[in-house]
């Protein structure tokens, strides 16, 4: 089944483009890239982790926007979760190889045995300082999934398949013990 693709508010994605726009006119971004489609980026906390939460504790962070092919030029911008009352506005850019990866781990993704059985919400996943990975959040109560594209956390390989529930028991040792060194600070 494919991966459900969320489409972010009207005013994020009318700061992408004026972003992107922006890029173009400063001759920071090719020209005539065809317009991928969008991803949440999620933030979950280590002391969310650590206190035993699960998954759905993350908070919507940014949106990823990717423009280009994997196998051309491509770049990708984020639009940060604006503050209340605040306007979104594009908050970085990136191009080359990073850019590249990321649209070949979602082709990995969509290869995934459970992936093709049920259908799933392709999320960006960031635990500061500790990982990023895709989040695979299932609406029909199959399983969340995550697969660490970012990490050095023994345990944890990456791109492999993870329950929800599994990735959490192995990152919960790791949060706990990082917060009682740092005094219970993220």
């Amino acid at each position: 089944m494919p991966l459900i693709r969320p489409s972010p508010p009207k005013a994020v994605w009318k700061a992408y483009k004026a972003g992107r726009k922006e890029m173009i006119d400063l001759d920071r971004s090719p020209t005539d890239l065809p317009d991928g489609l969008p991803e949440p980026i999620y933030v979950l906390q280590l002391a969310d982790i650590a206190a035993g939460h699960g998954i759905s504790t993350a908070k919507p962070m940014a949106w990823r926007f990717y423009a280009g092919s994997p196998r051309g030029p491509a770049v990708s911008l984020t639009v940060g979760e604006p503050a209340r009352g605040a306007k979104p506005r594009m908050t970085s850019m990136s191009h080359g190889q990073y850019v590249q990866k990321a649209f070949h781990e979602v082709h990995q993704v969509e290869g995934i045995p459970q992936v093709k059985r049920h259908n799933y919400e392709l999320r960006r996943l960031t635990v500061p300082g500790v990982l990023g990975g895709l989040w695979l959040a299932s609406p029909t109560g199959s399983g969340d999934l995550v697969l660490p594209y970012a990490t050095q956390l023994h345990g944890l390989k990456r791109m492999r398949s993870y329950k929800a529930e599994t990735f959490l028991e192995i990152v919960r040792a790791y949060a706990r013990k990082r917060l009682a060194h740092s005094g219970g600070h993220n």
